[in-house]
């Protein structure tokens, strides 16, 4: 199969980084955010479920989360790189994380199920 039939072929995600997420990626400097950003164009859009996922409650600015997947990066200046945090929509929806958590984004009902929300970025060196 030639790549172009793959893209033609492939389902896309829309992207929603959260307010926690640009908070987060601000701490970066310009060149790793496009780095970063241009990661998470690449690889999620097209498979979100490529990534691992979390497992138990990550817990962030007292509030608990379940059902998150984390990819990782390379950044210069950071060993080891990054990790990002992220949900899928409709992995959420079937599996009730949003439930689990206790916390629903403002727009999940909104009927939208190709969607990867972005929670947090941070380098590895601060642990998960």
């Amino acid at each position: 199969m030639l790549k172009e039939e793959i893209l033609l072929n492939s389902i896309h995600y829309n992207v929603v980084p959260l307010k926690s997420f640009q908070e987060s990626l601000d701490s970066f400097p310009k060149r790793s955010q496009r780095k970063i950003k241009e990661k998470i164009e690449k690889m999620l859009t097209v498979d979100p479920y490529r990534y691992i996922m979390l497992k138990g409650i990550y817990t962030y600015k007292n509030v608990s989360f379940v059902g998150l997947r984390k990819m990782k990066t390379g950044v210069k200046g950071h060993r080891g790189g990054v990790y990002i945090l992220y949900r899928i929509c409709e992995e959420c929806r079937k599996n009730g994380y949003y439930k689990k958590s206790g916390d629903k984004c403002e727009f999940c009902d909104d009927g939208m199920e190709k969607r990867v929300v972005l929670f947090i970025v941070r380098p590895r060196s601060m642990g998960y």
